[in-house]
């Protein structure tokens, strides 16, 4: 049964969170994972640093920018979770990125995934 992985983290830019997130999908594809995995990625701004890592990764990983640890409305990132209904969601958490997690404890209520905006 293949399912869906969501990675909640940073995504190709210089950030130790982002290479983490690198390695662990990196390391599911050599050990054979065949689900689909998509990263829900932070937005970087127009002279943001994006790097060019995981690029070999394109065939096997998806990715957006749908948060801002600026913007503390996250419901592109709710619509996004609604949409791709991920069976594991994976959230690379650290208060400097994200602020305190209590403020992002109510992702947990789209559990079953259909929740309202």
């Amino acid at each position: 049964m293949t399912r869906t992985i969501a990675f909640m983290s940073t995504w190709q830019t210089p950030c130790g969170i982002a290479t983490y997130t690198e390695n662990l999908i990196r390391g599911l594809v050599a050990a054979g994972c065949d689900d689909r995995l998509h990263v829900l990625a932070e937005e970087i701004g127009p002279s943001g640093p994006e790097t060019t890592t995981a690029l070999d990764l394109k065939d096997r990983v998806t990715f957006e920018r749908c948060w801002s640890r600026q913007r503390p409305d996250i419901r592109d990132l709710y619509r996004r979770l609604v949409f791709l209904k991920p069976d594991i969601l994976h959230v690379q958490h650290e208060p400097g990125l994200m602020g305190p997690l209590a403020d992002w404890e109510h992702i947990t209520s789209l559990r079953g995934m259909d929740a309202d905006f």
